[in-house]
């Protein structure tokens, strides 16, 4: 998945348990349309298994 002016990519096919605590620092770093993106690519990953 590409983000316009943004570096760097999310992967959605091999999924890990985070810690919510580790996530914090993280808050608020992707827009709204690139977590629609992303929660439209793990609904797809996910009912493929």
């Amino acid at each position: 998945m590409r983000c316009r002016n943004r570096k760097g990519r999310a992967m959605t096919d091999e999924l890990q348990l985070v810690h919510k605590a580790d996530l914090e620092g993280r808050r608020a770093m992707l827009s709204p349309n690139t977590m629609a993106a992303i929660d439209s690519a793990l609904r797809d990953v996910l009912a493929r298994h």
